[in-house]
């Protein structure tokens, strides 16, 4: 985890670079997103309907469904928090197969 002072243009490099993006709905998440980065993003007291990523098996949108919450809060969302480690690990991995797989199959070709 990187935090504070990166400049925008490193950071976007970074993101574009990168294999997998993990995150909160954040505007790295919409970075992923722009540079086709896979990623898999955490949603708490906004769906992922009114801000995720667009339908794509390059994004995968965790949430808990429930009436909308304070996006500025203070504290964790509880439906943020209902997300288990494992269930982000799994969703991760087959994140990273899917790009392994893609990149064998383009070495055949």
């Amino acid at each position: 985890m990187l935090a504070g002072g990166l400049p925008h243009a490193e950071l976007s490099a970074l993101v574009a670079e990168a294999a997998l993006m993990l995150s909160g709905d954040t505007g790295l998440a919409h970075l992923a997103v722009a540079h086709g980065t896979r990623s898999v993003t955490l949603f708490g007291p906004v769906s992922p309907r009114l801000w995720g990523p667009p339908p794509s098996p390059d994004h995968l949108a965790l949430w808990r469904p429930g009436p909308p919450g304070d996006p500025h809060g203070r504290i964790p969302d509880a439906r943020l928090l209902r997300l288990g480690t494992g269930e982000v690990a799994a969703a991760c991995l087959m994140q990273l197969r899917s790009v392994r797989t893609a990149v064998e199959v383009a070495q055949v070709q």
